[in-house]
């Protein structure tokens, strides 16, 4: 990466400085950041499992790590998608008050919530994307991919939502039903997060060209 991220301060790392030295042995040596001095993405030695949780647990820290330090390619962030948009059909499958007898109705009525849902994703990423372009006065199409992954590593909170509905057992509707306000929310803070870092870091990328054009001027004059 050109331009690593501090998961600590959310500052710009220099460009071309790596988040870690590798020795021999595998042994690693984390970097620092020059603005906090701490380690610069604690993440790196951390196993999957843990920065999962901690996604899941909305750690700002842990949002810098995967939106600004790791490589999303396209056919990762597209099966992230899928699973995404499978966990929101089925909630809302399972939040129906009546569902269909038959096998095949049932395919249909999922089918129709998954379709909705993926209405309801488009919608999301277009709007947070001309808002972003508006304010930050970029182009649409350089801010719709960074809003896109923003918006679907937020979301996987739905997924705390789905053990509910399938053992609810004798808890009764109100249990689900508190639980889909609370993972609502949830994905409302998780998008804002994501937003704020995604908003923060262009800023700074920014800023840091700035600071570059003006030292090239300086030093020509």
């Amino acid at each position: 990466m050109d331009h690593p991220s501090c998961v600590e301060c959310g500052k710009r790392a220099e460009s071309g400085k790596e988040l870690y030295r590798e020795f021999s042995g595998g042994s690693l040596q984390l970097s620092r950041c020059d603005y906090c001095r701490k380690v610069l993405d604690k993440y790196v030695e951390m196993d999957t499992v843990t920065v999962l949780v901690d996604v899941l647990l909305l750690r700002l820290e842990s949002y810098r790590h995967v939106m600004c330090n790791v490589h999303l390619s396209t056919p990762i962030l597209l099966r992230l998608t899928t699973v995404l948009l499978i966990c929101a059909a089925y909630l809302k499958y399972a939040s129906c008050e009546v569902q269909p007898d038959n096998l095949e109705a049932t395919q249909l009525l999922f089918y129709f919530l998954l379709m909705l849902s993926s209405i309801e994703l488009v919608v999301r990423v277009t709007t947070l994307s001309l808002i972003i372009s508006c304010v930050q006065q970029i182009s649409y199409t350089s801010a719709i991919w960074g809003t896109y992954k923003a918006v679907v590593i937020s979301s996987f909170c739905k997924l705390l939502a789905i053990p509910v509905y399938i053992w609810a057992g004798d808890w009764g509707n109100w249990l689900p039903e508190i639980l889909q306000i609370v993972t609502r929310f949830q994905v409302f803070r998780g998008n804002a997060c994501c937003m704020y870092i995604r908003s923060t870091r262009d800023a700074t990328l920014e800023c840091m060209h700035v600071s570059n054009n003006w030292l090239f001027i300086i030093s020509e004059s």
